[in-house]
This record gives structure tokens, C-alpha cells and sequence, in this order.
């Protein structure tokens, strides 16, 4: 079984700056991190494959990630968490794209790369937060998905425990498909010096826009079907006002003060 996980490179802190002509982020400014929910796919990725192996079944881990060469670094994360290999999908074209324009790049480059049998995401991005690319990765794919997966097994058949209204639904499903994490809270695991160090030796694959067979108009900017019209920072609200004393003075201090607005209308 060829398996494939779809990661993405989010920056590291919640204050970033935003383009204000394009209403994309300024990536450059601020270092990067491998998506919180995206390692949740990793890892249950990486649990598939060790659960075939003790199967006696052949089977391979490929991270695919889109970004700046900066991206790397994620990538090799993942093959330190049990990922055979790593594919850059890096070119100027692809930025600034939408969540479809995203889902297009790593279709083809899933069709590329070719014979995958379960493709895993995570359930959305801290920078993005829309949760559309992996469903738009498996219409592109014209494949099967399910989403808000907390765990799957294999038994000749996948099965999936995913979330659905608040229950546990357990499903069968035909392969190949797009398994969306739930992106839940995990055990830590620490990985192994030696995983990481072999990570950092492997070579990495890097496809560009014409590797891919996809055209400038088809991406990034101008592939995109949505567009940012304006970008603002919302306004803060005024701190609040801690009052003190007992209950009866504190009582007859909110009673004065919302007197005094009242009269100020």
C-alpha cells in the first residue's frame, strides 16, 4: 500500500503582517512550523504503515507539501516521524493561491507521484482555518473522502472512526480516499535522534509548475476562484473595570456607574 500525507508549513506566531494589495501573509517575516493538525495526519499516516508491516504487508510513506524551500524543513519532520520520502512542490507561480487553487497543485502532484491508496490532511491550517483543502483535494482526485477521522485500521478493507453530530461513526472504506484528520489531541512522542539525523541526509524530490503539467493561469493568484477584498485588524474592545469591596459596595458602585451612562444618553 502506497500511502501519501498532504502537509503544510504555517508560521510560527499569531503576530503576523498581512499584504495589504494582495490580502496574503508576509510568510518571509516570520519563521515556520509543521501545522499543528498536519503532524496529527502524519502520525496516523505513519500508525497505518507500521500497523501493514506487522501485517506482513509492503508499504511507504510519502510527505507532499507546497511552499518556499524554507518548506523543507517540515518535510523532513515528517520522514523523521516515518515518511520514506518528501516532495517540494516549489514555484513562484503557486503563490498566493486559494484553498482550490492549493488542492489543484497537490492533486497533480498526487497523480504524479501516482498509486496511493489513502492520501492523509489535516482537518485545516492555523493561517487559513477554512478546512477545504483536503475535501477539494478528493474531488480533484475524483476520489472517496472522510473527514474528522480519529483513527483508522486496515483488515483488507480501511476502517475509519471518524467524528459525525456528536457520536463515534465507524466506517469501511473503498480505497483509494482522502482521509481527513479530526486533528484531535494526541500523546507527544518524541522522536528518535537517529530518525532525525537520517532525514536530514535524504534527498528531496522538487516538482515545479511545469513538472506538474500545470499551466501559470491555472494557479496561484490567477488560478484562484476567491479573492481577498480587504484585510483589517479588528478593532480592540476597552479594558474592563475590576471593582472591589463587598458585595453590597460593589453592588452600589456598578448601580452609580451605570446611572451615569444612562444620564450621558
Amino acid at each position: 500500500m502506497k500511502i501519501a500525507v498532504c502537509i503544510k508549513q504555517v508560521p510560527d506566531t499569531d503576530d503576523v503582517k498581512m499584504d495589504r494589495k494582495t490580502g496574503t501573509l508576509k510568510r518571509s517575516e516570520v519563521s515556520g512550523i509543521l501545522n499543528p493538525e498536519d503532524m496529527s495526519a502524519v502520525r496516523m499516516a505513519a500508525a497505518l504503515r507500521r500497523e501493514m508491516e506487522k501485517k506482513g504487508e509492503k508499504s511507504s510513506l510519502t510527505a507532499i507539501t507546497m511552499g518556499p524551500p524554507a518548506a523543507s524543513e517540515v518535510l523532513r519532520e515528517a520522514m523523521a516521524c516515518g515518511a520514506d520520502e518528501g516532495i517540494l512542490l516549489c514555484d513562484r507561480a503557486f503563490a498566493g493561491g486559494d484553498t482550490f487553487a492549493t488542492s489543484l497543485v497537490l492533486a497533480e502532484a498526487v497523480k504524479k507521484a501516482g498509486g496511493f491508496s489513502v492520501i492523509f490532511t489535516g482537518r485545516q491550517t492555523t493561517d487559513g482555518e477554512t478546512g477545504h483543502v483536503g475535501p477539494q483535494l478528493a474531488e480533484h482526485l475524483g476520489i472517496g473522502q472522510l473527514t474528522l477521522v480519529k483513527r483508522v485500521n486496515w483488515n483488507g478493507r480501511l476502517t475509519a472512526v471518524r467524528r459525525f453530530e456528536g457520536c463515534l461513526q465507524t466506517v469501511e472504506c473503498d480505497t483509494p480516499a482522502v482521509i481527513v484528520c479530526s486533528g484531535e489531541e494526541s500523546a507527544f512522542e518524541s522522536i528518535p535522534i537517529g530518525a532525525i539525523c537520517k532525514a536530514c541526509e535524504k534527498q528531496l524530490i522538487i516538482w515545479d509548475c511545469g513538472q506538474l503539467g500545470l499551466l501559470p493561469e491555472e494557479i496561484g493568484l490567477c488560478g484562484s476562484r476567491t479573492a481577498v477584498r480587504r484585510t483589517f485588524l479588528p478593532q480592540s474592545a476597552p479594558k474592563g473595570r475590576m471593582l472591589e469591596g463587598n458585595m453590597e459596595e460593589m453592588a452600589q458602585t456598578l448601580a452609580n456607574e451605570l446611572r451615569k451612562r444612562v444620564n450621558q444618553k
